[in-house]
C-alpha cells in the first residue's frame, strides 16, 4: 500500500530532520448514510469532488491519500506554522461540496482534524497518527 510506504519515508526523514510536519485528517460526515440515500455513484463523485478540493489546496509535494471509506489523510512537510495554518483553513472553509444533479440536499460536508508532529510524544508514527485522528 502507498500509504504504508511513504509514511514510513516521512517518519524516517522526520526523525532525522525534524522540521514543521503537519498531518490533517479529512473525515466525510454521515457518508454512509449519504451513499444509502444517494446510491453508491452520488458518493463515488462526492468522493472525486472533495479528493480534487483537497489536491487543490495543498502543495504538490504534500502527500494526499484516502484512508478508509471515506476519510482523506494529507502530509504537510517542511512549511511554516502559518502556511499550513492557511491551507487547514482554506479546507475547512470549503467543508461543504454541493453535488450536481438536481437535488439541493446533495450536500458533504467534512471534519477536519490536524496534528503537528511532536517527537517529544510521538513515539512511533501510529501514535501522531491516533492524535489526528483523536482531533477529529
Amino acid at each position: 500500500m502507498r500509504l504504508e510506504e511513504d509514511l514510513d519515508a516521512i517518519w524516517s526523514h522526520a526523525k532525522a530532520l525534524p522540521s514543521c510536519l503537519f498531518r490533517r485528517n479529512l473525515d466525510i460526515d454521515e457518508f454512509k448514510a449519504y451513499n444509502d440515500h444517494f446510491g453508491h455513484l452520488a458518493g463515488d463523485e462526492a468522493l472525486r469532488r472533495i479528493a480534487r478540493t483537497i489536491r487543490r489546496e495543498v502543495r504538490k509535494v504534500d502527500g494526499v491519500y484516502r484512508y478508509g471509506g471515506e476519510e482523506f489523510l494529507a502530509f504537510l512537510p517542511e512549511q511554516p506554522r502559518g502556511r499550513a495554518a492557511r491551507a487547514m483553513d482554506e479546507c475547512v472553509k470549503h467543508r461543504t461540496t454541493r453535488i450536481p444533479g438536481g437535488s439541493a440536499r446533495r450536500v458533504v460536508t467534512v471534519s477536519v482534524g490536524v496534528a503537528e508532529l511532536d517527537l517529544s510524544i510521538d513515539a512511533t508514527a501510529e501514535a501522531w497518527l491516533a492524535r489526528a485522528d483523536a482531533a477529529l
